[in-house]
């Protein structure tokens, strides 16, 4: 494996995710900041108090450490203000715990320091999303400043035992290092499995939202059902291609689905302009509502609207087109019952007088006209200019 293919693998993050490490890194250093200035503010009253008990005054290192802390906390949260880019604040969090450490080691046991550098470090390894490489720099310049400690007088008279404590030292690191690239890897493909998912879920959602309206969805999300209801006052379109079956019989199969699915997909585009849905369609038949799920004063203004431009857009596309096609369209309104059927392959459906009685309009009007239903002439009047190729219906209205 090149290095190149290595630096992908365990180090490079992939620029579309960079915003989502930037971003956690980002919230992590915020917690890091607070807990410095918090633990500052909190542990510093107690800690001068046994200092004045056991000494008599407070010693000013002490003074000086939880002001560190505090500082620390009250820069970093001004660096997040400021928006700092978030690479300069995981390695500035790594030169200040490399800093704390050192004042633990000048001031604690050897044994005490491993346990809070260890400690602080495997922390800082979890919470934050390290380059492995800037890690690997920071550590070997801190190995580098420890040997030089090591050989300071006081603290050999103090630390006798520190060389045996630095060679555990460095296994440690070893194993932290190795962790850290670990990790890296892990996010990696971490990131591109859930970049995949959403992708996944993102079909998903656009092939259920061909088949049901998007309130229903969302029900069918949360509540893990969509019960069926009853809506007073819609209109439902349904179109029908003149001469549809007869013509099949001159063009080949590919030929006619490519043909159906230009006009369908023109259709739907339409429906959605005007706020309207697809119920369904079969075969060359198209039916569409407005008034559900969601209510709508103006769905039969809206289907009218719809059904013009249906027709314009193939009166328009027969001018070019091979193949010459014209629609009948009926369009009524009134009271429908709605919902889905089906459990396993889920279709929404409508029934009631409305939807027969558009069939029925559809098959009795002229090519490339839309005929209306007597209740649906009386919600448009007033409301909209009736095209010429507009026909009422005279034989009765919705039950």
């Amino acid at each position: 494996m090149t290095i190149q293919k290595l630096y992908k693998k365990y180090i490079k993050i992939p620029q579309e995710f960079s915003n989502i490490v930037d971003e956690k890194n980002r919230r992590a250093a915020k917690i890091l900041f607070w807990f410095s200035m918090l633990f500052a503010l909190i542990a510093f009253p107690p800690i001068a108090v046994w200092n004045f008990v056991d000494y008599g005054g407070i010693r000013i290192r002490v003074v000086l450490y939880y002001a560190y802390l505090l500082v620390l906390g009250l820069s970093g949260l001004l660096f997040l203000k400021l928006k700092v880019p978030s690479p300069i604040l995981v390695l500035y969090i790594l030169i200040n715990s490399q800093i704390i450490s050192f004042i633990n080691f000048v001031n604690t046991p050897f044994s005490n320091f491993l346990i809070v550098f260890i400690g602080l470090l495997f922390s800082l390894v979890m919470i934050l999303n390290i380059n492995p490489l800037v890690f690997m720099v920071e550590l070997s310049i801190f190995l580098i400043m420890l040997r030089c400690f090591t050989h300071y007088k006081l603290v050999k008279l103090i630390y006798p035992e520190s060389s045996t404590f630095l060679l555990n030292l460095y296994l440690f690191f070893i194993i932290i290092v190795a962790l850290v690239f670990w990790k890296r890897k892990y996010t990696i493909i971490e990131l591109q499995k859930n970049a995949q998912l959403q992708i996944q879920k993102e079909k998903t959602n656009s092939l259920l939202q061909n088949i049901l309206p998007d309130s229903v969805i969302d029900e069918l999300k949360t509540q893990g059902k969509s019960p069926a209801k009853n809506y007073d006052n819609m209109s439902v379109l349904v179109s029908d291609i003149v001469d549809f079956t007869k013509t099949t019989t001159t063009l080949s199969p590919y030929f006619l689905i490519n043909e159906l699915n230009d006009i369908v997909s023109e259709f739907d585009k339409i429906t959605e302009k005007y706020n309207c849905i697809r119920i369904k369609t079969i075969g060359d038949a198209y039916m569409a509502v407005c008034g559900l799920p969601e209510e709508n004063e103006n769905h039969a203004q809206n289907l009218l609207l719809c059904a013009q431009d249906f027709i314009a857009y193939l009166q328009e596309r027969n001018k070019t087109a091979e193949t010459k096609w014209n629609i009948r369209i009926g369009i009524a309104s009134g009271s429908v019952i709605a919902g889905i059927v089906g459990k396993k392959k889920y279709l929404y459906d409508i029934f009631g007088s409305p939807v027969d009685y558009a069939v029925a309009l559809q098959n009795a009007c002229r090519p490339m006209h839309i005929r209306l239903s007597p209740k649906t002439y009386r919600l448009l009047q007033g409301k909209i200019k009736l095209p010429e190729n507009i026909e009422i219906d005279s034989n009765g209205d919705e039950k």
